[in-house]
């Protein structure tokens, strides 16, 4: 989740028009990843509040399409915004980050560090509330410390990590967690309440919903491409947008192409090699038309963060949420594709485009303080709703439906909307970024301008 320290967000009339891939020369902002970060909460919305279908409680066709590929979407800018913030002492690129020389890696450093920090402090206070939400910020802010020694590599040595770890990370957290039968998740939403419980961090690194182990691939590709954007924007930058809306179709093109190779792998192994059928004798039944029929229909649902035990065969699998490498790298494609998008139609905004879409970036510029607020107002609907255990048919559809899920988004726009006439960004982005400066210091002096 970026928290990327940029002037607050501006109105139209200052739109600089020769170069439509930002919302203003004076913001800086990038417009078409404030529109990739609001697809990604408008995403993760839909997988909390409109999974079910209230009238038989079966799975909807939306969480389908966004489990596992929104959470993916919000690491993969969280990378992205982890380069763009770290400019300010790194440079904007073209070799400039490789010449920052030890004082500015150091307060880049500093920066992100309490930049992580800040993000799993709201992680850890919001896992106090009761909700049936998977949490992501405080693995979010470990992630952020986790990259810390990446912060001066190029475009190029970022992929092949993140590649290889697609490779390698499940591999090795398979073999760890059968080795000391870790199964996890040990707990709910890590909060302020048990902290000092060492299971808490096992879940954060391991075994969680969101774990580092694996995790850390989606933010080491969004660096990845935040490095192509910084260097391509700069020498576009005279030119209006065609480099940049090169990149973005090469984003999607790729994108896609690792997405649909990556699921195509996934029924090869587990449908014509005998996966399923592995799957289902490593759990004691004999493979038939029936067993394989259920085995499908769970393998279509979601995992806990991890590839499940049972067999190996499950590492070839791109099952939602499992972390296995073709789940990475499917999920991963996906985010591309979204981020290639944003920055097409970034690039053809114009006065009346940002204007009509003000709301929308806003919001994007605002993912923390959005998601956060979304975050307390499912727990509150769903307390209030479950307040005497049960809930009546009439009112399932207030934890669950279209309505709400609509709803919340309209609570997005509301926010983006009153952000953008305040001309301010979200406050707790506001605050992080304040915190960060703090920590790193002034920028460097060659920067100044820059943003």
């Amino acid at each position: 989740m970026s928290t990327e320290p940029d002037a607050p967000t501006p109105s139209p009339v200052e739109t600089a028009p020769t170069v439509p891939v930002t919302l203003s020369r004076a913001s800086n902002r990038i417009a078409g990843l404030d529109l990739a970060r609001f697809v990604a909460l408008i995403g993760m919305m839909a997988a909390h509040v409109w999974m079910l279908d209230p009238a038989d409680g079966s799975s909807t066709l939306i969480l389908g399409l966004v489990q596992g590929r929104a959470a993916a979407l919000f690491a993969v800018l969280a990378g992205v915004g982890i380069v763009l913030s770290s400019k300010r002492y790194l440079g904007r690129g073209r070799g400039e980050s490789a010449r920052c020389g030890h004082r500015g890696h150091a307060a880049a450093a500093r920066a992100l560090f309490v930049r992580g920090a800040a993000v799993a402090v709201v992680g850890l206070t919001l896992g106090l509330l009761s909700t049936q939400v998977a949490i992501i910020l405080v693995s979010y802010g470990v992630l952020f410390c986790v990259m810390i020694p990446l912060l001066r590599l190029g475009s190029v040595t970022l992929a092949v990590i993140a590649v290889l770890g697609a490779i390698v990370s499940p591999l090795l957290s398979f073999w760890a967690r059968s080795t000391w039968s870790l199964i996890g998740p040990y707990g709910g939403n890590p909060s302020w309440i048990g902290l000092t419980d060492p299971m808490v961090a096992v879940d954060v690194l391991l075994t969680g919903v969101y774990p580092v182990a694996t995790w850390f691939v989606y933010v080491v590709a969004g660096m990845a491409v935040g490095r192509l954007v910084l260097d391509t924007r700069d020498a576009d930058s005279s030119r209006g947008s065609p480099d940049i809306r090169a990149l973005a179709g090469r984003l999607s093109i790729a994108g896609a192409g690792m997405a649909v190779v990556a699921w195509a792998l996934s029924a090869l192994a587990m449908g014509p090699l005998g996966g399923i059928d592995a799957v289902i004798s490593a759990q004691g039944e004999l493979p038939s038309s029936e067993t394989r029929e259920q085995m499908a229909v769970i393998m279509s649902a979601s995992a806990y963060g991890v590839v499940p035990l049972e067999s190996p065969w499950l590492l070839a699998s791109s099952v939602a949420h499992s972390g296995a490498t073709l789940d990475l790298f499917h999920t991963g494609g996906s985010a591309l594709v979204v981020i290639g998008i944003g920055l097409l139609i970034g690039t053809r905004l114009r006065h009346r485009g940002v204007a009509m879409l003000a709301p929308v970036l806003a919001a994007g510029a605002a993912p923390l303080t959005i998601y956060s607020l979304h975050v307390v107002v499912q727990s509150l609907t769903v307390n209030a709703i479950f307040a005497d255990g049960v809930a009546d048919v009439g009112e399932r559809w207030m934890v669950s439906s279209l309505p709400i899920w609509l709803l919340h988004i309209a609570g997005a726009l509301f926010v983006g909307l009153l952000l953008w006439a305040l001309q301010r960004r979200g406050p707790l982005e506001s605050l992080i970024s304040w915190l960060a400066r703090l920590a790193g210091g002034p920028r460097r002096s060659a920067d100044h301008g820059s943003e």
